[in-house]
Formats: C-alpha cells, structure tokens, sequence
C-alpha cells in the first residue's frame, strides 16, 4: 500500500457521526476524532444528535463549542440512524462523506488512507478501513468460536493506535481489495454516487442494519467500484446505543429487507467474496502470524488506550 502521508489530497472531505446516547463509547469517539484532526485534510466534523438524554446532549454541546471544526445538528425527536444519517448527508457540503459509528475509534493517518483510495482509482465510490469488529473486514478472524460475528480483542495493553501502526506495516504491498460491499462502521461514500443513486433507503431500513449493504449494492449495480483501505484501522467497539432486544429486533428486520430487495443469493454471494479474497485473507494471516500468541477471541477487557 501506498504511504498514506505522502502525495498531496485533493478532495474535500467530511466526517458524519450520529449519536444516540452511548456517551462512554461517543466520547471516546470524538476525542479520538479531535486528537488526529490535525494534519488529517478534513474539512468538517458534523454530529448529529439523534435526540439522546440530557447527559450526552450536554457533553455534544461542551465538545462542540470548544472544537471549531465541529457542527452540532439537533433532531428534537428520534428519527433512528438511518433518517439521522442522511440529515448529515444533506448537510455536509464535501466531495467525501464518511459516516462514522459513535463507538469507533479512529486512528493516526486513517482519513489520508480512506481518501487515498479515491485518489487511486477515481471509479471507487465507496471505501472502508480494517477494524477488529466489523464483518468480513475484521482482522484477523471473521467468525467468533461459536460462528458469529467476531470481535477481535487488541492485544494485552495495546492500544488502537498501536496495532493500527503494526497492521500498516503488513498491509504494505498487497493490493487494493475491490469488494461488493463496505461495512457501514465507518463508510466513506463520494458525492458523486449521491448525486447518481441518492441517499440511505430511509423507507426500506428506517432503522438502519443493512442499509449500508443495500445503498452498497445500488452503488455497484450504479458502475461505482467499492474498495478496502487495508493500511487503516478504525477500531469499532460495537453498538451501544440500543439495547439488546432493539438491536437484535433492527437486524432481523433489516435483514428481511435486504433479502426481499437484493434476494439471498446475492447477499451470500457477497459475503463469500469477501471472505475469500486474496489481500483481505492475506492480511488476516499475517496479523494471525504476527501475534502468534495472542487469542484474539478469547476474553479480554475493553482497553482502547493509545
């Protein structure tokens, strides 16, 4: 891969984070973002406060008021993430867009990799980074020991910024991964496929849980090219912004939609793309082998220190 501080970038670029309580995760989030702003080439960060409680709402104003880069949108009441993503994307006035999860963590030079790929390949209208949870973009394991979605634990007292250097390094000199679908953790759509296909289907996922699949199928179906950063890593802690009842009622509902709209097979067809292509698996392995002794899925606290 490319050195993602060298070449100049050229393209406005946006961050969108929606927020639903979760105040923990969303300051770590911001902090995060505020932290590696600097020499990042970002233009805006727009949060969307999708009606949380009095605590987060107070902390989104404070945060707001003392990061000038930062623009405060305020839903007074819940549209869910879906509606609260695309009042963002109405909003944000860029060539870049990047919805960002509000329990992620961002590391240093991971905007300049997103937007690198762009650069790259100019028919690309939608990339993503690497995590620990997010799918088949999670390094290294994709399934959990008993074949659910992994979340892969850091490695004892490191922090995301410290494993993202290290993946960096293993990353460099595979080729770009082209893929059917981006995980919506941390999507990063060009206006121009906005300007083809439009927004989020608010309609068909009014909750979100698979409309990141759907817009990334119409962005394919559109002739756009959909890429992976493999030299960033966005570390992704998981949702916690509903609970767990809501949150496995928005997936059954959100993925009964993607059937009924794209069909099972082409929802299948794109996870086993994923699973088996070359650079995301050659990854994987050498994450596997760079830590030989690590249980990535073995039990392990929430430790997100630099």
């Amino acid at each position: 891969m490319t050195d993602p501080q060298s070449a100049p970038l050229s393209l406005r670029h946006n961050v969108i984070v929606c927020v639903h309580n979760g105040l923990s995760d969303v300051t770590q989030c911001l902090n995060a973002l505020r932290d590696h702003w600097t020499g990042s080439g970002l233009d805006t960060l727009l949060i969307v406060d999708d009606c949380s409680a009095e605590e987060t709402s107070t902390f989104l104003d404070t945060f707001c008021e003392a990061f000038e880069a930062a623009t405060l949108i305020r839903l007074d009441q819940q549209h869910f993430y879906t509606k609260a993503a695309n009042r963002g994307l109405r909003f944000s006035q860029a060539d870049l867009h990047t919805l960002l999860n509000s329990d992620t963590i961002v590391t240093a030079g991971w905007a300049n990799s997103i937007r690198r790929i762009f650069e790259v390949d100019k028919n690309v209208g939608i990339a993503g980074p690497m995590s620990n949870a997010a799918s088949t973009q999670s390094l290294p394991h994709v399934k959990s020991k008993d074949g659910q979605t992994a979340i892969n634990h850091l490695p004892d007292g490191m922090g995301p910024d410290h494993f993202a250097r290290a993946v960096r390094g293993l990353a460099a000199g595979l080729t770009i991964p082209y893929v059917p679908v981006v995980h919506g953790f941390c999507y990063t759509i060009h206006q121009k496929v906005i300007d083809r296909i439009g927004l989020l289907d608010e309609d068909t996922f009014p909750t979100g849980y698979g409309e990141e699949n759907d817009y990334s199928f119409r962005c394919e179906d559109a002739g756009f090219a959909l890429a992976i950063a493999l030299d960033c890593f966005v570390y992704h802690a998981k949702s916690r912004s509903y609970s767990k009842d809501q949150q496995q009622s928005f997936t059954k509902a959100g993925q009964a939609a993607l059937v009924k709209k794209h069909s099972m097979q082409r929802i299948e067809n794109a996870i086993a793309t994923m699973e088996a292509q070359p650079s995301l698996r050659t990854l994987r392995e050498k994450v596997l082998a760079y830590w030989p002794e690590h249980d990535f899925l073995g039990t392990a606290s929430r430790e997100t220190s630099a």
